[in-house]
């Protein structure tokens, strides 16, 4: 039984050729855009296809015999291909495989789907074949499907309802939906519309909805803004406009109502873009003086399963058209090559480089594993800076309705001119501080706005100041990344710039100081940054990164090896400087206790920071995810804090089950001496269940005050790798309490006295 396939275009699966049934034959037909793994840059469609139990095959052509590719050839007309399988990190057929090894691989789609893709594009060039297979390439394989970033039209399931996903993950293809019997229907060969064709657009439904039927008329209106156009002007207004805009303008106008709609406005109809451009057949029809008949007609048809199916290819046909578009616009991808999947005997980037990533797959040509989720680095491109920046331009590409960084042109104080990436000179802007091109000082870092596929958003980092934001970066994972010196108080200056990039867009962006050997200038840190957690791409955050004055002891980034993608959640229970902690009343931690049972698990939840009145606009924080009230042994542990007296905390210990990131046991400690212990229910559970094979950090800050708590932050799971935020300000909530407590023990010493006498 050979494994699913499904079209790269509609979804639908590519069935074998002893398995589809007469009526849905178009799906048993396909076609592969496919590459022989020594030629990546001489994509090619190949005829039609058959699939077979144990491996896929494609009629062999002359261009496939341009090296010796004997293993991929089946009964001498015949090589075999992997579809869809996501391998691309070696340029030599894998081994062990049931299949014969392939020389060969691809993306199949069906014939019908391949002339809707061609009737919306244009394929006619090389390079247009080429864009469209670096372009598949770039997407991640799921459930034997491309994930475009969309579900097909409603055909896919997601495997997480995309509501429920949190920051750093991506919705992922699971099944196909069968309940619409429309995607069953081949959405080129469409018998109605033939016959429409044939037989001049006379009568294929027996009532007429005309259009441009004219609206009741009305009272003239002197104040109508267009009773002064031109009819041939009203006319061009309304061929421009999409038809229910004409309705309403008509309605509106009376000087629209009353223009004669003439057959360019029908034809308009089927122009790319409007509602029945999809009708791509109109173009060999001959339409003069029919198109208002044509339009009221298929109109009529529109409800027909073969008709929605074709209104839903055609619409995800024009999505990977523009894709395939911005890939044109610029084929180039600049900058000095290292090693990477598509140039793998290029120079390797040593030295220590520093790296804001979210899902990246490194293929090499030593890798064999499978491009699944996020994005890849199809390229790996260097620059070198040599001389300070006097300006950085920004190109960016919209995709599905996101902003995403393509490329950088920087220009440094000598003059030279240096591009990494897509450059689009359409979509290039400009790094700004404060309306200022030149950044005042050297480049030491950067922040960058991540989501699965690529880079969203960036703003750069000079020795004195940060950038604008350029892209998107509202609600979006964000990471700092600077060239710190951990052995002294500086921060090296940025002279070497590597980008990883797909076929349109960043997917990485890393960043190095000078290389070993050579004097490495630096500069002063600034008082105010983070100075306890190295800025070097491995901590994510979500929603905003923390403030720099924060300072952040951590578990040693405990999360990056186990959930390298997901972000920190920061829960500043007492602001960033402190002022509210004389308001904190209480902490409530939530836990999962099933430790006294045979096989049971603890695990921690959330933690809930209560106060006794508003503060920024709220009664409580939470860090985490309150149990839902279904789930048994949810458990809720609250102690309450003498805040107002200044009463703090000063320090927890955190207990983790082996080497990984679950809590299973906390204490906190205050300024009081207080000692708070959360564990399991069962006391044997550490030592019997668990084996003793635990992991305790104290994390009691030298220096500053508790004021935010922070864990990774991932769907229906627990609290993971504990950290704390402390701010070094004075914690001026309790400044203001302590002058209050020793004027009132002033004044209840001077009433004392006064009693005495």
């Amino acid at each position: 039984m050979p494994r699913s396939l499904s079209c790269i275009l509609c979804g639908a699966g590519i069935d074998a050729s002893t398995s589809a049934p007469a009526w849905n034959d178009w799906k048993r037909k396909f076609q592969a855009l496919y590459i022989c793994r020594k030629e990546w840059n001489a994509a090619r469609i190949s005829g039609i296809g058959m699939r077979q139990n144990l491996q896929d095959l494609i009629p062999l052509d002359e261009l496939s015999r341009t090296y010796d590719v004997s293993d991929s050839i089946v009964d001498q007309s015949w090589i075999a291909v992997e579809l869809l399988e996501g391998y691309y990190g070696t340029l030599m057929p894998r081994q062990n495989t049931l299949e014969a090894n392939p020389w060969f691989l691809g993306f199949p789609l069906h014939t019908c789907c391949w002339d809707i893709l061609s009737a919306n594009g244009r394929y006619e060039s090389q390079a247009a074949i080429q864009a469209l297979f670096d372009v598949c390439a770039s997407q991640p394989v799921q459930s034997g499907a491309l994930n475009w970033n969309h579900d097909y039209g409603g055909f896919f399931r997601y495997q997480v309802d995309i509501k429920n996903l949190f920051p750093g993950e991506e919705p992922e293809l699971s099944e196909r939906r069968i309940q619409n019997s429309s995607y069953e229907s081949d959405p080129a060969q469409i018998p109605e519309l033939r016959r429409l064709a044939s037989n001049g657009g006379d009568g294929l439904s027996n009532t007429r909805q005309d259009f441009g039927q004219k609206p009741k008329s009305h009272t003239p209106n002197p104040s109508d803004p267009f009773q002064l156009l031109p009819s041939d002007l009203l006319v061009e207004i309304l061929v421009w406009l999409p038809s229910n805009d004409v309705v309403s303008l008509q309605l509106a106008s009376r000087e629209f109502a009353n223009a004669e709609l003439p057959n360019v406005f029908w034809r308009s109809r089927f122009w790319p873009g409007r509602e029945l451009s999809h009708i791509f057949e109109t173009d060999q029809w001959a339409t003069v003086g029919r198109c208002k008949s044509l339009f009221t007609e298929i109109k009529a048809l529109r409800a027909l399963p073969s008709m929605l199916n074709r209104e839903r290819v055609w619409a995800l046909a024009s999505r990977i058209n523009d894709l395939v578009q911005t890939r044109l616009e610029a084929q180039v991808c600049y900058g000095s090559p290292c090693s990477s999947i598509l140039e793998p005997y290029a120079t390797y980037a040593g030295q220590l480089w520093r790296t804001a990533e979210l899902q990246v797959r490194y293929s090499s040509f030593f890798s064999d594993d499978a491009f699944r989720k996020g994005s890849i680095a199809m390229y790996g491109k260097m620059m070198e800076l040599e001389c300070p920046i006097s300006r950085i331009q920004v190109s960016s590409v919209r995709l599905s309705g996101q902003t995403y960084i393509s490329g950088f042109r920087i220009t440094q104080e000598n003059g030279d001119e240096t591009q990494l990436g897509y450059h689009h000179p359409q979509q290039e802007v400009d790094a700004t501080w404060d309306d200022t091109l030149k950044p005042p000082g050297p480049l030491v870092g950067f922040d960058a706005a991540l989501d699965s596929r690529g880079v969203r958003g960036i703003r750069f980092l000079s020795a004195q100041a940060m950038s604008c934001w350029i892209g998107d970066h509202e609600s979006l994972i964000q990471t700092k990344v600077t060239c710190e010196n951990s052995n002294s108080d500086s921060t090296q200056l940025i002279q070497g710039i590597k980008g990883g990039f797909d076929a349109l867009k960043l997917v990485y962006l890393s960043i190095r100081g000078p290389k070993e050997g050579i004097e490495q200038p630096t500069t002063p840190r600034k008082e105010a940054c983070n100075r306890i957690i190295s800025n070097d791409g491995s901590m994510l955050w979500y929603p905003l990164l923390p403030d720099p004055r924060l300072l952040l002891p951590s578990v040693a980034n405990r999360n990056t090896r186990i959930y390298p993608h997901l972000p920190n959640s920061l829960c500043l229970f007492g602001g960033t400087d402190g002022e509210f902690l004389p308001y904190l009343a209480g902490i409530s931690v939530w836990v999962n206790d099933r430790s006294d049972l045979h096989c049971g698990y603890f695990s921690m939840s959330a933690i809930v920071f209560h106060f006794s009145k508003p503060v920024d606009g709220t009664n409580s924080m939470l860090l985490g995810q309150i149990p839902q009230s279904r789930i048994e042994d949810a458990q809720r542990h609250k102690f309450t804090l003498d805040s107002m007296n200044g009463e703090r905390i000063n320090g927890i210990d955190a207990t983790y089950a082996g080497y990984g990131n679950m809590i299973v046991a906390i204490t906190f400690y205050t300024n009081y001496g207080r000692t708070i212990e959360i564990h399991p229910r069962s006391r044997t559970y550490l030592g019997t269940f668990l084996r003793n094979k635990t992991f305790s950090k104290q994390l009691r800050p030298k220096e500053g005050t508790i004021v935010g708590f922070y864990s990774v932050l991932k769907r229906d799971t627990w609290l993971q790798t504990l950290g704390i935020a402390c701010s070094t300000s004075n914690d001026s909530g309790t400044r203001d309490m302590n002058k209050q407590n020793m004027i009132v023990r002033a004044l209840q010493a001077v009433s004392f006295r006064l009693n005495r006498y």
